[in-house]
């Protein structure tokens, strides 16, 4: 099969529309994996990317990258090799009707573990979804990472526009030396702004983020379900440091439990809200957390320059069933005709269609089970 060449929304429906349908063989407790890999596959401008070209570069756009910056040590050829196993995959998932095995790709991840320390990814056991998939996108991003030129210009006339040169700098930090396609379609920017209790100094902070972190109340036995609406204003109000962590305060100089708020600088092209269900104490939150399926706003959680009419659209969700200790996860994935389907596995089910009523939409997509929501920024 030859290289795909996307110029026009036509292109990509005749790449896109019908395929992408294939389950994944489970390995030995590899739903994690599973559940994280369809839910990357129907990223569609991420797998346009590995698959496929544009009419200045005929070939899979990922292959222009991945040798702009040569492999020095046994981690890096790994990386580089996870990347061409998730090619091979992704192009056997669009090519094939039939179940495939992400054998490549687990290799790779326990190869890596090993060699980083990452004890937590190593061996047969069920790891956690989330985890997983930070710790994929990382070394994806690694894999691809080059230098890039960035320049940073222009005097500031108002808070904003120092803040704005602050959030460049840590930006190009982090960065500059290493930017990728991931980082373009799945990196966002979060503030995070220290208030001291005792004189007022604030000092604030810029980080990358492939995720945000949304605690999730936990409504105990009753059935009342919570918005992610209410979510995410948890999340931007933060937390007060506990006396473990406390802040040694710039202004006063003194020790102090300090106020930690959040906000959203840069917001990704793809949003993955992470629901955290999981306690430091070993339970598991059941509650419900009613998500918009369309038109997603975080504009009440944003700060400077990225804040815009901009609405976000679901498009896969990681679940998880069980408790702490174990349990099972499964995608609901919208595919390219616009139908809902489950991915579980090597087993694959219709769920519903955007075309469906909310309330059918709701009853069969929003559960108690949410753990990722994968959303894509509109054009």
């Amino acid at each position: 099969m030859s290289v795909p060449i996307l110029i026009t929304d036509d292109d990509r429906f005749k790449v896109f529309s019908g395929r992408g349908r294939t389950g994944l063989s489970n390995l030995g407790n590899t739903c994690f994996m599973n559940t994280i890999l369809q839910c990357l596959c129907k990223t569609y401008d991420f797998t346009e990317y590995m698959l496929c070209g544009k009419k200045d570069y005929r070939d899979n756009l990922y292959k222009r990258d991945i040798t702009r910056k040569p492999a020095k040590t046994e981690i890096e050829n790994i990386q580089k090799h996870l990347v061409v196993c998730w090619e091979k995959l992704l192009f056997a998932m669009y090519d094939l009707n039939t179940v495939v095995g992400p054998r490549s790709i687990h290799n790779c991840i326990q190869a890596l573990s090993i060699k980083m320390g990452r004890i937590e990814f190593v061996g047969h056991g069920q790891k956690d979804a989330e985890e997983f998939y930070g710790f994929l996108m990382e070394q994806l991003h690694l894999g691809l990472a080059h230098k890039i030129n960035f320049t940073i210009s222009g005097t500031a006339k108002n808070k904003i526009d120092e803040m704005a040169i602050e959030a460049a700098k840590s930006w190009k930090a982090f960065f500059g030396n290493e930017y990728s396609e991931i980082v373009k379609l799945f990196y966002g920017q979060e503030y995070s702004l220290i208030t001291c209790p005792k004189c007022g100094f604030e000092s604030g902070t810029y980080q990358p983020m492939n995720r945000i972190n949304i605690p999730v109340p936990d409504m105990g036995m009753s059935r009342e379900s919570v918005s992610l609406k209410d979510c995410l204003q948890i999340y931007s109000e933060g937390e007060t440091l506990d006396k473990e962590n406390k802040w040694i305060c710039e202004g006063c100089k003194e020790s102090v439990c300090a106020k930690k708020r959040l906000s959203i600088w840069r917001k990704p092209k793809n949003l993955v809200i992470h629901l955290k269900r999981f306690t430091k104490e070993g339970r598991k939150i059941n509650t419900t957390v009613d998500f918009p399926l369309i038109g997603l706003s975080i504009k009440d959680y944003c700060i400077g320059y990225g804040i815009d009419s901009s609405k976000y659209d679901l498009y896969a969700i990681a679940n998880h069933t069980g408790g702490m200790g174990g349990g099972h996860y499964y995608a609901y994935c919208r595919d390219y005709d616009n139908n809902w389907r489950e991915y579980n596995d090597s087993s694959i089910n219709t769920l519903c269609s955007t075309g469906d009523s909310e309330e059918r939409l709701s009853s069969i997509l929003k559960k108690n089970t949410a753990y990722l929501l994968f959303y894509r920024i509109r054009n």
